[in-house]
């Protein structure tokens, strides 16, 4: 029984963290990117470039049945740890460009 309670609190999770990520997707394309994109054209790309929330759900989801996560780094230095964070979060920036573009292009 505490296994199975386990699997649901995981399952949880994960359908929280593609809903968060898929999300985040969204404000970023939606808010960010056509926002400067906008400030650089002369054409309405905020209102015709806009994608919908499903879209970046489906992306979520697919990212997270694809992802292999590696091996977490352990350090005890913070300055370390910093900047094992610090590309993380800048690998995670790329990544989601990237799949936006790719999105954009497809859909």
């Amino acid at each position: 029984m505490q296994k199975f309670i386990t699997f649901l609190g995981v399952l949880l999770m994960l359908i929280s963290a593609d809903f968060v990520t898929a999300w985040g997707f969204q404000v970023f394309w939606n808010n960010l990117v056509l926002n400067i994109w906008q400030l650089f054209t002369t054409v309405d790309v905020i209102n015709t470039m806009q994608i919908s929330y499903g879209v970046f759900l489906a992306i979520a989801i697919a990212i997270t049945l694809v992802y292999n996560p590696p091996v977490t780094e352990k350090t005890d230095d913070i300055g370390e740890a910093f900047g094992i964070v610090l590309s993380k979060v800048l690998t995670k920036v790329i990544t989601i460009g990237l799949t936006l573009l790719v999105t954009t292009i497809v859909f």
